[in-house]
């Protein structure tokens, strides 16, 4: 049986060839590439170029069509069969085929939901997630003292985040050691002439959840992106504390933090208003609707009144955290006029003034934002609601501080830590763990729709050996691990005993993976409760770390109280009781998640933590995948429509009986116009 396929992208239905089929190749989990997140895709197919499909694709063999289909972009599209739901993507138009120097045919290829996702986040970096800029901390000694004892609780769109910034107990250049009978710089004691920990040397930290907020924050309609995204609360989730407990250092450059730097302020009283494709909130103008013909009319100039004469400042107009444009060495208290200037992208832009004395911005600063379309000429003069008081107390902007990394390889990094899958289900990207994922399938019996004139069985296993394993661990702690035992710091490697032909498959996660140091006293040699980081390489001849960046950390902190501890500013040594330290596990016991992928000796309890990343989420899978008894087969059926489309239509996570057996789809193609159905299925052993 021929069923029909209808086709519509951007909501508009595109007419198809009568005998033009099309396939669909859809997989979840593939033992072929174990790491990677599939999604459906389809071999390219061709439409007519009639009437109503040039006017869907604007013509787009004329390339001097004004406001023609863009086809660098991808399309939403959806796919029926007989007029039911069968998949919904994203197509790309490819080429168009002439004949005759007239238009024949569209090339077109359609993805799956989750295309729409690695579109949408692109080459973005987490430093452009501008809402993080409500986490945004002023450093002193007493706030790093305050959140290393009990973090910051904040509140953004009514929404409370529990310790959402802390600081944790990692050093970024001083050595640290506890000694109950000695004296000197480092000295966590808080014995008589302990010097104590430099304060400069800590860096405050994030929590992930903050970071998965932001994601949805930024990525949405309102702030003219194409699709939104929202991700389902499976394991993305408070409640779900192997997720939730995780933390990411705020460490973008070397070293302790500099004080003498000049301090930055971005002016933060402006309203919040929308105005014809700009958002403004309190520190920032969002600006989204530039195009080629726009570009040259955005015009900005901006008045600065300060209440010194004596100051000395920089002014930068930043876009997307990048400056775009900057007026040096300004000094007095009279109102200047900067230049105007074309706003030339969309973007985020914020103004910032760079200063190395106090003084305040008064009332009556204003930036003038003028914007030209085909209705005329529209002003909008934005202004201060009074004066903004600029000190050298150094702002810890979470952005500017955030980890060099793009946004789409730190969620994948997520997906590869904790072996999660992620599918679309009416616009919400559904993340579960795969296990999960599978448990909430149903059986399908496929026995009376297979072709059993041809089908194939081979081996499941590519590969003798697969590690797993984090893309940097070169801070020293984890060099001495390798240096000891010949592997690096928390890698896993799974291998049979009689190696046969394969390859070795790497499953490498993009963050840091430091091996953490509990402390003794040196004067007693009793275990303290200290455990901490060290973000160096190597060791000076003086006994100095080197500092180092490395790829982002991420680790889980533990509030800890039992020793307590000295930190200083050089000046006024204070003790505390509780405070947080790193942890590779997500509390002090051998019985919790911790994110080695081997099971090692713990730093602080010095027993092995056996609740692995490896072990919670990847060895029913790839225990299975080496057991000698797991086969691929490969069969065809011809599915009716119900098991092709609606509630009933088999599903990735579903189980499939074939002749009295139970199998996993490694991977479906289907040729939706014959209802065939190409399965690659895993035997269940």
């Amino acid at each position: 049986m021929r069923y029909s396929i209808q086709l519509y992208v951007d909501g508009q239905r595109v007419e198809m060839f009568n005998d033009e089929g099309v396939s669909i190749t859809s997989s979840i989990q593939n033992v072929r590439d174990i790491g990677k997140v599939f999604s459906d895709y389809s071999q390219s197919f061709s439409v007519p170029a009639s009437r109503q499909n040039n006017k869907i694709f604007k013509h787009y063999y004329n390339p001097d069509v004004i406001d023609g289909f863009d086809a660098r972009v991808k399309a939403d599209a959806v796919i029926e069969i007989n007029h039911q739901p069968f998949k919904s993507g994203k197509i790309r138009l490819d080429e168009v085929e002439m004949k005759d120097n007239k238009a024949y045919a569209y090339k077109l290829t359609f993805f799956g939901g989750l295309v729409s996702l690695k579109d949408l986040l692109g080459e973005d970096q987490l430093e452009d997630l501008t809402w993080l800029s409500n986490f945004n901390t002023e450093y002193t000694y007493l706030n790093v003292r305050t959140y290393l004892q009990s973090g910051r609780d904040i509140t953004v769109d009514s929404v409370y985040y529990s310790d959402a910034i802390i600081t944790p107990l990692i050093s970024a250049e001083q050595r640290w050691y506890y000694s109950s009978i000695t004296s000197g710089a480092g000295n966590l004691s808080t014995s008589i002439g302990s010097a104590g920990a430099d304060f400069t040397n800590m860096k405050y930290a994030i929590r992930l959840w903050c970071i998965i907020k932001a994601i949805e924050k930024r990525y949405n309609t309102a702030n003219g992106f194409a699709n939104n995204i929202v991700f389902s609360d499976d394991f993305f989730s408070t409640s779900n504390s192997d997720f939730y407990g995780l933390y990411m250092w705020l460490h973008r450059e070397k070293g302790k933090i500099d004080l003498s730097e000049p301090t930055n302020t971005y002016l933060n009283k402006f309203p919040i208003t929308s105005w014809q494709g700009t958002n403004w909130s309190a520190d920032n103008f969002e600006i989204w609707d530039i195009d080629a013909f726009r570009a040259s009319k955005y015009n900005m100039q901006l008045d600065v009144n300060v209440s010194s004469s004596l100051a000395t400042f920089d002014v930068f107009v930043e876009r997307n955290g990048s400056v775009v444009q900057s007026f040096p060495n300004n000094t007095g208290s009279t109102s200047y006029a900067f230049t105007a200037f074309d706003l030339t992208a969309n973007g985020n832009y914020k103004v910032r003034i760079q200063h190395t004395a106090s003084f305040n911005v008064e009332l009556g600063t204003n930036i003038f934002l003028t914007r030209y379309d085909s209705s005329g000429t529209q002003t909008n003069t934005f202004t201060f609601t009074g004066s903004q008081s600029l000190t050298t107390v150094i702002d810890f902007d979470i952005n500017s501080n955030m980890p060099k990394m793009k946004v789409i390889d730190f969620l994948t990094g997520l997906f590869k830590m904790f072996n999660l899958t992620a599918y679309d289900d009416n616009g919400t990207i559904v993340v579960k763990p795969l296990d999960d994922f599978y448990a909430g399938g149903g059986s399908v019996d496929i026995t009376k729709y297979v072709d059993s004139s041809s089908s194939t069985i081979s081996p499941s296993t590519l590969y003798n050996e697969i590690s797993f394993k984090y893309t940097d661990t070169k801070s020293l702690f984890a060099q001495r691990h390798f240096e000891a035992y010949n592997y690096e710091w928390g890698e896993e490697s799974y291998n049979i005993e009689n190696k046969y032909d394969g390859d070795k498959y790497e499953l490498v996660v993009p963050f840091a993976h430091h091996k953490y140091e509990r402390l003794y006293d040196e004067g007693s040699g009793n275990a303290t409760a200290v455990q901490w980081g060290w973000s160096v390489d190597k060791l000076n001849d003086n006994g100095t770390g080197q500092t180092y960046i490395g790829a982002p950390l991420v680790f889980y902190a533990y509030q800890q109280t039992g020793t307590n501890i000295r930190v200083t500013d050089g000046v006024t040594p204070v003790d505390l009781g509780v405070y947080f330290i790193p942890s590779n596990s997500i509390i002090l016991s051998d019985i919790e998640i911790n994110i080695n992928f081997k099971a090692e000796l713990n730093e602080y309890t010095n027993t092995v933590f056996t609740q692995t990343l490896f072990n919670n989420y990847y060895s029913d899978y790839i225990s299975d995948v080496f057991d000698y008894r797991r086969r691929i087969i490969k069969v065809t059926a011809h599915l009716p429509l119900m098991l092709l489309s609606g509630s009933s239509a088999v599903k990735l996570e579903d189980e499939i009986i074939f002749n009295q057996r139970s199998y996993r789809i490694n991977q479906v193609t289907y040729n939706i116009g014959e209802g065939k159905a190409d399965f690659e299925l895993i035997n269940i052993v």
